[in-house]
């Protein structure tokens, strides 16, 4: 499998999201990264550990030592687990490749997806080397390995925005705008927006810079669509004149007063 395949994700709201799956050549980059820093904090370890027991002379240094060595696998798992769970998905390795863990329905994965394909890597690396998880993302139409197939989690690459996307006028501060009367209109409505309709309006913020102008402005008009009957009717039109910013209002509400995505 190319690392050029797409998938299409569609939402309960038919809000369609396509993906561009990671590909062997990306993820086996970002796995030698973490690989590499792992090793080297067990290696660290190892020797902090024996020149500890050198200074003070334990005479059980060698079941210390013995101890370390039968952990590796326990450090190795949880090394994963901590990686990914508190970066979105995003371990060092794949951050700096650009590519992430999400579920199948494109969320962010939670935490019990993070800990079922890590803990299942030590079946994807018999009978040596990662041959079971090599060979599944080679003939799994979206690349999974044994992890991936019991978590319900795909991996993805993530185009890295151009500057000139994202970044604030020259002089101006990177700091939050104030909330604005968009904010107000959207506090009358946010407790009829259903979690899974949060969860989508946030992918489509996390993801308008990657769209063609078009189609990100033919998104958040769908959405808007499906949302807009949930307000009163007089602030309807003050809605629909700026559809994106009042989705971006929304989320910030959503999150400050309903809770998290």
């Amino acid at each position: 499998m190319s690392d050029s395949d797409q998938i299409t994700i569609e939402t309960p709201e038919h809000v369609q999201f396509s993906y561009e799956l990671a590909g062997l050549g990306s993820r086996g980059l970002a796995s030698f990264v973490d690989h590499l820093l792992f090793g080297t904090g067990i290696v660290i370890l190892a020797v902090g550990l024996a020149l500890i027991g050198s200074a003070v002379d334990l005479p059980d240094f060698g079941t210390i030592a013995f101890a370390l060595i039968g952990s590796v696998f326990l450090f190795y798992i949880v090394y994963f687990i901590l990686a990914e769970g508190i970066t979105g998905g995003r371990s060092p390795g794949k951050r700096l490749v650009g590519i992430r863990v999400i579920r199948d329905d494109g969320t962010a994965a939670a935490a019990l997806d993070i800990i079922v394909r890590n803990v299942l890597r030590l079946v994807d690396m018999l009978p040596v080397l990662y041959t079971t998880g090599l060979v599944s993302i080679l003939v799994h139409r979206r690349s999974k390995r044994v992890g991936d197939m019991a978590a319900r989690t795909i991996v993805v690459k993530e185009r890295l925005l151009e500057l000139s996307d994202i970044a604030p006028a020259a002089g101006s501060a990177a700091q939050p705008l104030p909330p604005s009367p968009l904010h107000s209109i959207a506090r009358l409505g946010v407790r009829r927006v259903s979690a899974e309709e949060a969860r989508t309006i946030q992918r489509y913020l996390e993801r308008r810079y990657e769209l063609e102008p078009p189609r990100a402005a033919e998104i958040a008009a769908r959405l808007l669509e499906s949302l807009v009957h949930r307000f009163p009717a007089e602030h309807q039109a003050a809605i629909q004149a700026n559809p994106d910013a009042f989705l971006q209002a929304l989320a910030e509400v959503y999150t400050a007063d309903v809770g998290r995505f």
